[in-house]
């Protein structure tokens, strides 16, 4: 028994053997992707001029400039961009005096026909100026490559501008930024749709009772006629919904009768 056990222990260790060498001579290979290599591109916002965009001297109240500025996306993909202002120099306040408006798409920013056309961006002070939000982007200018945006620059001073500006100046920087975050969408009103279908009201059936009151008793008068008797009779009868019609007569017949006697014989 014992051998025979031994036997049986050799024999699987060499099948065990066999199986390993025989998993050891599988085929393999490899295969290698180099060169992963990565570039950033640009984003280059430039403007047209580069200086010096609006300037007056010896302005008067009412005096008016106007001037186009272009905006250019000279990058390697599209950006949204917005402008903000910074006072660099005034001794009265007069950047929070002047007024400024700038518009787009004006099809003559030289003299007075710029009201006439284009989208208006901002109207108020120049000390204020600005259009863009970074947190809603709402009001910022989308710009894909190469494309320009020519902007209406219209600085005024009011004719409300009393003594106490005479003799000012002032001096102010537009700031023009651009990131490539996507510029935010046009908000489209969308009507709530509005349900005209009239009601649809089925009625339940219902069964009414109907009521036929029954007759079982037809009243029949009867009149006997004997010579020189007459007679009389009315019946009478009531019938009610709720019960059978019954009748009954009201009156006895009378009978009258009369005899005449033959005179007796002598």
């Amino acid at each position: 028994m014992c051998r025979r056990s031994l036997l049986l222990l050799i024999v699987a260790g060499i099948l065990a053997a066999l199986f390993i060498a025989t998993g050891a001579s599988v085929f393999t290979s490899t295969a290698l992707v180099p060169n992963n290599a990565f570039t950033t591109g640009s984003l280059v916002i430039s403007t047209h001029p580069v200086a010096a965009l609006v300037t007056y001297t010896n302005m008067a109240p009412g005096d008016q400039v106007m001037r186009p500025l272009t905006v250019t996306n000279a990058g390697s993909f599209s950006f949204r961009y917005a402008m903000t202002t910074t006072v660099i120099a005034d001794g009265k306040g007069l950047a929070n005096q002047l007024a400024l408006n700038i518009k787009s798409g004006v099809a003559d920013c030289s003299d007075a026909r710029w009201m006439l056309s284009g989208t208006e961006l901002y109207t108020g002070t120049l000390a204020a100026a600005f259009f863009g939000n970074p947190i809603t982007g709402e009001g910022y200018r989308p710009l894909s490559v190469g494309e320009s945006d020519v902007l209406c620059f219209h600085v005024m001073l009011p004719l409300t501008v009393g003594n106490d500006y005479q003799l000012a100046s002032t001096t102010v920087e537009f700031i023009f930024s651009a990131d490539n975050v996507p510029a935010a969408p046009t908000p489209t009103l969308t009507t709530a749709p509005t349900n005209t279908a009239a009601p649809t009201f089925t009625p339940t059936s219902t069964t009414t009772p109907t009521y036929t009151p029954t007759q079982t008793s037809t009243p029949t008068a009867t009149a006997s006629w004997t010579p020189t008797a007459t007679n009389t009779a009315t019946p009478t009868s009531t019938p009610t919904s709720t019960s059978n019609i019954t009748a009954t007569p009201t009156s006895t017949p009378t009978r009258t009768a009369t005899i005449e006697r033959p005179p007796p014989r002598h």
